[in-house]
């Protein structure tokens, strides 16, 4: 996208009820407006108030932040102001009637002179999407993944690409009129951060050309345009040289494309649906998922067979004590159960409803992705005190479950929201702390809350659309198969939580999911019968949700021993012959050994001292 200039657009803002009207051609730029008036005109009378300057502000507020708002000796402006632009009406209401310390008086004014002032100072910072300006938004879209060509460097909802520059899918909501107008007449009076172009020459001559996503004094995040990133150090190379130009071309445009154009880029809010024309990275094809390159810790196991295991050996018994700390990065949230991924140098860490992608050399922040904590509603326990296990990843994708269980995309290198669902049918006490598994080309979760009353479930989203592929239900309905292991009145909401990230198995195809205990946890009264399926190991098949198999570990648990534990998924030679087995510690104080193909169990051993409950467990389970 490149030079299109606001200036050449008539105004036409002599309208209470509709918002500004933007024509191209010879008589626009024959009436030469201000760059200032066509802001001012188009925001206030876009939004239904009275014409600029306001006369109120004129007599009570220019003498400080002068007559267009724009600042003086006096006061800062308050014009296209990024701090007032995130104020709501009656907060600036509150500036107004009690001034600020140390700065600004209170003003004693009459209630509506204040409400007056407050909406035309918010008038003056209107996003473009306050704005709705008119115009053939089809059209803009078309012309931008089109003719334009906007949407080879630029992504908006997951269509186009993240290589050449940001993601805008919420410009609306982030960029005033004057903003977009500077951006697009020009590219480089204001690069974003992380889109500055470098050349960086290696030690052995090479030069790597990308953006530079993050730069120190010793290190830089180089992300060359074939989407790779490169983290390296002082050591590692001779020279880095910035462009001071942006990479962004002239945009080539008629009036009507230009009008049409932002229009459309005017009504993007950030509302995230999904689409069905969303790409992953064209390298991608879950290889990287499912055989991680040497340092690469792509998902919350490490890899998908649930070992945790990490094949470097940098780290000995001889070095460990010299290791020494790097960096910090402080999350506000205590105590954290985030397992960080790392691909390419980007480590991914989580908060309660935060996602961070930081330089994994340096502790730099790449990006943040953080929405509010839910604070109303059902949301279960763990999931509303801030409880997140982390994220999953597959190439341009990051995902990432909320509090109250919502299932969301992000752009891997930006954070930009792509898509967004709520994972169950209907609200109960839902939450979700887990982090996600991604199977080809689905993104499997489970939720939290069986200790408050749920009908626990396992499901799959494509990682494209965010739509709905399977979920299969730990508490079958009447009627069901296993709802015979149910008698009484608890099965409507009978637990079993799916709060812990499952294993996957190549080899045998299956996905291995651990469930929660049933509710009432200790109270069996209307529950009589085995629950089937809280407290097992299900396999299913990842890509229909049809459960294979089932081993219930602890039948009619009045102990709340829940079965969510890791699935650990290991070949080994078991009495004299190889075997494909799932391991699995369980919280009754057992440890169970079963074939993965069929379900067998094979073995039980306590690994607790103090085992009161039983003296074994046979073959039978």
């Amino acid at each position: 996208m490149g030079q299109l200039c606001l200036r050449s657009m008539l105004v036409i803002p002599f309208s209470r009820d509709a918002a500004s009207v933007y024509t191209g051609g010879k008589m626009a730029v024959q009436r030469q407006h201000s760059l200032k008036a066509l802001i001012y005109m188009g925001a206030v009378f876009g939004m239904g108030l009275t014409a600029a300057p306001d006369p109120l502000f004129t007599q009570k507020c220019a003498v400080c932040h002068g007559e267009e708002a724009g600042g003086g000796d006096r006061g800062p402006a308050i014009a296209n102001n990024r701090r007032l632009r995130t104020r709501t009406v009656e907060e600036l209401r509150a500036v107004i009637r009690n001034g600020t310390p140390g700065g600004m008086p209170a003003f004693p004014l009459p209630e509506d002179q204040i409400s007056q002032l407050a909406s035309y100072v918010q008038s003056l910072n209107a996003t473009l999407y306050q704005l709705k300006l008119q115009g053939n938004a089809e059209a803009g879209e078309q012309f931008f993944f089109g003719k334009g060509k906007c949407g080879s460097c630029h992504s908006v909802g997951g269509r186009g690409s993240n290589l050449g520059g940001p993601d805008l899918s919420t410009a609306a909501r982030q960029l005033t009129l004057a903003e977009l107008d500077s951006a697009l007449a020009d590219p480089s009076a204001r690069i974003a951060n992380g889109y500055q172009v470098a050349n960086v020459t290696l030690n052995n001559g090479l030069v790597l050309k990308g953006f530079a996503r993050n730069r120190t004094r010793h290190d830089v995040l180089v992300q060359t345009f074939d989407g790779k990133l490169h983290s390296l150090n002082e050591s590692q190379y001779r020279q880095v040289k910035l462009e001071t130009g942006s990479s962004m071309p002239a945009l080539q445009a008629t009036g009507d494309e230009k009008r049409d154009l932002v229009a459309w880029l005017s009504g993007l809010g950030g509302d995230a649906k999904g689409d069905d024309s969303g790409s992953l990275a064209a390298t991608d094809d879950f290889t990287s998922v499912l055989h991680p390159k040497r340092g690469d810790w792509p998902t919350y196991y490490g890899n998908l067979s649930g070992n945790r295991y990490t094949t470097l050996d940098q780290i000995t018994p001889a070095n460990i004590s010299k290791l020494e700390l790097q960096w910090i990065y402080p999350i506000q949230y205590q105590p954290l159960e985030t397992t960080p991924l790392v691909v390419d140098g980007v480590m991914y860490a989580t908060g309660p409803n935060q996602v961070f992608a930081l330089d994994g050399r340096t502790g730099a922040e790449l990006w943040r992705y953080v929405r509010p904590r839910t604070t109303v509603g059902n949301v279960a326990a763990d999931a509303r005190l801030g409880a997140n296990r982390g994220v999953a990843l597959r190439g341009d994708r990051v995902f990432f479950t909320t509090d109250d269980a919502r299932m969301l995309c992000l752009n891997r290198f930006t954070g930009a929201l792509l898509w967004d669902v709520y994972m169950p049918e209907e609200p109960q006490h839902y939450g979700a702390t887990s982090a996600p598994l991604v199977v080809n080309d689905l993104v499997i979760s489970g939720v939290a809350g069986a200790d408050e009353g749920i009908r626990g479930f396992i499901g799959a989203w494509n990682v494209n659309t965010g739509k709905l592929a399977w979920r299969f239900w730990t508490v079958p309905k009447p009627g069901e198969k296993g709802s015979e292991t149910w008698h009484g009145t608890a099965v409507d909401v009978g637990g079993g939580s799916t709060w812990l990230t499952g294993t996957y198995d190549e080899e045998t195809g299956l996905l291995y999911g651990p469930t929660g205990n049933p509710f009432p946890d200790t109270d069996g009264t209307e529950r009589k019968g085995d629950n089937l399926y809280t407290n097992c190991d299900l396999a299913l098949d990842p890509k229909t949700g049809e459960l294979r198999w089932y081993f219930q570990f602890t039948p009619h648990d009045l102990h709340d021993w829940d079965a969510v534990q890791p699935p650990v998924l290991v070949n080994a030679m078991f009495k004299g012959r190889e075997r494909k087995l799932l391991l699995h510690a369980n919280r009754n104080g057992y440890f169970y050994v079963l074939d993965r193909v069929t379900g067998e169990l094979l073995l039980t051993k306590p690994f607790v001292k103090k085992l009161t409950w039983s003296d074994a467990i046979d073959l039978t389970g």
